[in-house]
């Protein structure tokens, strides 16, 4: 067997481009962004760019499927339909920029859920009609083209990757991490789609393609899937009992069993799909009929479950996907008992259509969640003295720790997914943390500067009583690198995080004394940093704000072989209730010179 030449190989890849033309420009859009923010020599990354630019690569994905099998005798041209995604893209772009990026990931899940299943059965439903074997056999080698491709990705990244590394030992050439960075941007955004796309079969060839139902699918599905949805409905009704005999109201835990069992029921039948269509095997539309009525009693339980939470603490974005995914599964479970042949195009195209829905207008999650969050904000706020003419005060006598830490996990939600722009309704807008609102910083600060406002404690999620967290970042001020050879970024938490700078390895870690960390070398101590002192002497000049110049941050040591300096950029600490900084983690620079060289 002949290797494939490289003549083939562009040959193949330029069929895909002219096929696919927009999606791959987005693709290489999105590589092209990718490249330029993770080389630049300073600034934030957001994801925000790059994420528009996937949605956009698998929007003109669909929307090319779809323009294939327009019927011939029709008003609307592809172009109509490039139009309107662009349009769509222009929209979305415009929308999410003006989102703080744990907002934006809900709506990016959202949008890139619903254009992937539309890639299913996008081609199968201009003309209409139909059974559903042409989409699942279409899926199918999607699904397993997609595979292939992630291999062969793998195997491309891989490949080069050890090649840099065999030229780095064997030449002793210096190659920067940036190129392995570089390789793995052109393999996922490059070469991934376009050898996924390049296998993309056209719907209209499948339609009156015969087609083979793979042994191993109805054998993995028969042998693995339909024994593991048994073991978990059992697992599921056996708890359901408990409920029932205790009169206990279920665990939140129990949403995500049931969401999930369910899932695996639906995958069961929908893998089985082909085989009921064969002689002797009508037990599987049996099946299938008794597993969908078995799973309505546990999605009834989940309902119970997502009640107790959304009572408890108000709705969020996946509380009402949660409740978005149950109801529609209810739904598909009733379709397929009541229907004789039911048609499992049904399927991606009304979740597709429940998560376009659940992205716009007053029903979306978005608007939805920050309605019930503010109501629950604005509840606390009465149940505790802290709120007159609707609008908040100062407590007059302090809430116990219970209510302060409802009150900062709700604040904290509202700030880091909807902005502390939203809390305009109950606090002053001339506030700090609502005047110098940017979109791109969602820190514990903001919420830390409300509840000061309100004259209690901030307790974040994980917060104990007694303890006081501090988070410091230093501003764009930079520091004085004047006296050293070389500077290497380090990243410490509770245990150490070690780095290479040329002959010797030096680690930044804590100490296990309180307010203490330590710079080692090899397995030798270099010094003690005693961070309680850096964060007086922020304080000393900035109160108690969350930016300080960073040379405020630092900390000098020196000794006959060595001189260091630890540069903070970020550093999270919590006072215990003597006030000594306990250190949680922190990242910055270390500035070295060996004087012995």
């Amino acid at each position: 067997m002949r290797l494939q030449s490289v003549k083939y190989i562009f040959d193949e890849t330029v069929k895909t481009v002219k096929r696919f033309p927009l999606a791959t420009a987005f693709c290489a859009a999105a590589a092209a962004e990718r490249f330029y923010m993770l080389n630049r020599a300073s600034g934030r990354d957001s994801l925000i760019p790059v994420q528009s630019l996937i949605i956009g690569a698998v929007l003109f994905y669909v929307i090319k499927l779809f323009s294939e099998n327009i019927p011939a005798p029709s008003r609307i041209k592809p172009w109509h339909i490039n139009l309107a995604g662009a349009v769509f893209m222009a929209l979305l772009y415009y929308y999410s920029s003006s989102l703080i990026n744990l907002d934006y990931a809900i709506l990016y899940t959202q949008c890139l859920s619903a254009a992937l299943l539309s890639a299913t059965f996008a081609g199968f439903i201009a003309n209409g009609g139909g059974d559903g074997l042409p989409m699942w056999h279409f899926t199918r080698r999607l699904a397993t083209r997609c595979f292939v491709s992630a291999i062969y990705t793998a195997v491309l990244f891989a490949g080069i990757s050890l090649a840099f590394k065999s030229v780095t030992l064997l030449f002793s050439v210096k190659i920067s991490y940036k190129i392995y960075t570089d390789v793995w941007i052109f393999a996922a955004f490059i070469f991934w789609p376009i050898h996924f796309m390049n296998a993309t079969p056209r719907a209209g060839d499948l339609k009156n393609e015969a087609q083979i139902y793979p042994l191993w699918i109805k054998l993995f599905t028969q042998s693995m899937l339909i024994p593991l949805s048994g073991l978990y409905f059992i697992i599921l009704y056996v708890y359901l009992g408990k409920i029932l005999i205790t009169c206990q109201w279920p665990s939140g835990l129990v949403g995500n069993l049931t969401v999930s069992a369910s899932l695996l029921c639906l995958l069961t039948f929908l893998l089985l799909y082909p085989a009921t269509m064969e002689d002797g095997n009508g037990w599987i539309k049996t099946y299938s009929r008794i597993f969908c009525a078995a799973a309505l009693p546990l999605i009834l339980m989940l309902f119970m479950s997502l009640y107790k939470r959304i009572a408890q603490y108000g709705l969020t974005e996946p509380r009402y996907l949660t409740v978005m995914l149950g109801l529609w599964l209810a739904g598909i479970f009733l379709y397929f008992i009541l229907s004789k042949n039911p048609d499992i195009k049904k399927v991606p195209v009304s979740l597709s259509a429940l998560l376009i829905l659940s992205t716009v207008g007053p029903w979306s999650a978005r608007s939805l969640s920050l309605h019930s969050q503010r109501a629950r904000l604005a509840c606390l706020l009465s149940e505790n003295g802290m709120l007159a003419n609707r609008k908040a005060v100062k407590a007059s006598v302090e809430p116990d720790k219970e209510k302060e830490k409802q009150l900062s996990a709700t604040l904290d939600y509202i700030i880091k997914t909807h902005g502390p722009d939203k809390l305009a309704l109950y606090f002053p807008s001339d506030m700090p943390a609502i005047k110098n609102y940017s979109a791109r910083e969602k820190t514990q600060t903001q919420t830390q500067d409300f509840t000061n406002f309100l004259g209690i404690e901030y307790i974040g999620k994980w917060g104990i009583k007694n303890r006081r967290p501090v988070f410091l970042e230093a501003d764009k001020s930079g520091v004085d690198i004047k006296g050293y050879d070389k500077a290497v970024r380090f990243s410490a938490v509770s245990r150490a995080a070690g780095f290479s700078a040329d002959n010797g390895t030096y680690e930044v870690l804590s100490s296990g004394k309180a307010g203490l960390l330590e710079i080692k070398r090899g397995r030798n101590k270099v010094c003690e940093t005693d961070i309680k002192n850096i964060l007086e002497t922020a304080k000393k000049e900035n109160g108690d704000l969350q930016s300080v110049p960073q040379e405020k941050l630092c900390s000098s040591y020196e000794d006959k072989n060595v001189s260091l300096k630890i540069c903070f950029d970020r550093i999270n600490v919590n006072f215990n209730k003597n006030d000594i900084p306990e250190f949680g983690s922190g990242s910055g620079l270390l500035l070295i010179r060996e004087k012995n060289r």
